[in-house]
């Protein structure tokens, strides 16, 4: 009788952890890549040591899967290029990746992952702002009136990226990327 509660305890626990997993699958395409190039996978983003290889097929696809327990962030990079990167979080679904070798990648398909997207277009699109907006102080025939609207279009382009990084923090709080934002 011992024997029998010992293997209903295990498959218990086996059926508990299983259960706790989670399957997420990468479908992606690799702009600027050749077939046979090497894409590495990390959770250690600041070591970027890596837990698996994908590699780039003929047309310029790749695929990768794994069962995971929690949703956390991972990297998914060049070997040859550590620079040509996409994050994504691992959550139960097909998450669609575009990995350039050169330009933004992107990456959706999951909702943590059209977020973190959205996030990252965000981003951008304020850095592209801003670069304009300093670009102009560079310019010899600006007067000083223009100089001090440049400054001050810059302080309203700042207080707009704080609200909406606020938003957007506020809005993720209970998930992933709110705990990773919080780091």
């Amino acid at each position: 009788m011992k024997t029998v509660k010992h293997i209903a305890v295990s498959l218990a626990l086996v059926w508990g952890f299983t259960a706790c997993q989670q399957t997420y699958k990468i479908e992606g395409i690799a702009e600027g890549f050749t077939e046979g190039d090497t894409l590495l996978v990390t959770t250690d983003l600041d070591s970027l040591l890596p837990q698996a290889e994908v590699i780039i097929d003929k047309e310029g696809y790749f695929s990768y899967g794994e069962h995971v327990d929690t949703t956390i962030i991972h990297l998914l990079y060049a070997k040859a290029n550590p620079e040509a990167c996409c994050y994504y979080f691992s959550e139960p679904g097909t998450i669609r990746l575009t990995l350039r070798a050169e330009g933004r990648s992107r990456v959706g398909g999951t909702s943590l992952n059209d977020e973190w997207q959205e996030l990252d277009d965000i981003c951008y699109d304020y850095e592209q702002k801003l670069e304009a907006l300093v670009a102009r102080f560079y310019d010899e025939h600006m007067t000083e009136d223009e100089l001090n609207q440049t400054s001050e279009q810059i302080k309203l382009l700042d207080q707009e990226k704080q609200r909406w990084v606020q938003d957007f923090t506020q809005r993720n709080a209970e998930n992933a990327i709110g705990l990773f934002l919080k780091k």
